[in-house]
């Protein structure tokens, strides 16, 4: 696995682990601050630090997706399973 593809899998993993974070209350000063700041309900400000972290996996998705991305068939499978996971995780 070339060190292109080994950086893309780390970063679909921690994108994966932030939103895992971000459900666990690991972010929640910081959700509430901005729920403060933007007077909107706490759980709105959770979801929107989750989008922010899925609107990161788009380009990911579209490498993964794309069979003439260069990538090797392990990375983008790889890369596809810690997107669909974040997805899933998010949609709770």
């Amino acid at each position: 696995m070339s060190v292109l593809e080994t950086s893309l899998i780390a970063e679909a993993r921690r994108g994966l682990k932030y939103i895992q974070e971000v459900l666990a209350g690991e972010y929640d000063e910081l959700a509430e601050r901005y729920a403060e700041a933007e007077q909107v309900p706490l759980q709105q400000a959770r979801r929107f630090l989750m989008t922010a972290r899925l609107n990161a996996f788009l380009p990911l998705d579209n490498l993964a997706g794309d069979p003439d991305s260069g990538l090797s068939v392990n990375a983008r499978k790889q890369m596809q399973e810690y997107s669909r996971k974040a997805y899933a995780l998010a949609a709770l």
